[in-house]
């Protein structure tokens, strides 16, 4: 179940052209920064 929702969150973010994400320090935040972060590592957004 983790893995489809990161999945879904993945397509989305991949699906934009540009993304900026406002750091909070919080956990959503932290784990949305992550999440970019490596999707850009895979694919330039």
């Amino acid at each position: 179940m983790l893995a489809e929702k990161y999945n879904n969150l993945a397509s989305i973010l991949r699906e934009m052209e540009s993304v900026v994400v406002a750091f909070s320090g919080g956990v959503d935040s932290t784990f949305l920064l992550k999440a970019a972060v490596e999707l850009k590592k895979q694919k330039p957004f």
